[in-house]
């Protein structure tokens, strides 16, 4: 099992840094699914990223580097 499947299950809530910059804080959020790239290393296989929507419906994906150096999400 994948690091990213392990700590984000589709379906998590998580905490999430704003869209916009100039917006402080974490915003709820809820991970709909796991993104993947068809070009990824073979010893890399696996998701890439999570897909979220936040609370007004927008949705965004978060890169796998991001969620690792920033600890991601809570």
């Amino acid at each position: 099992m994948n690091w990213i499947t392990r700590y984000y299950p589709i379906g998590a809530e998580i905490q999430v840094p704003p869209l916009h910059i100039s917006t402080t804080g974490t915003l709820p959020a809820k991970v709909v699914n796991h993104a993947t790239d068809n070009v990824a290393h073979p010893m890399q296989k696996g998701p890439t990223g999570i897909i979220v929507r936040f609370e007004d419906g927008t949705v965004t994906e978060i890169d796998r580097a991001y969620l690792r150096e920033s600890g991601g999400g809570t």
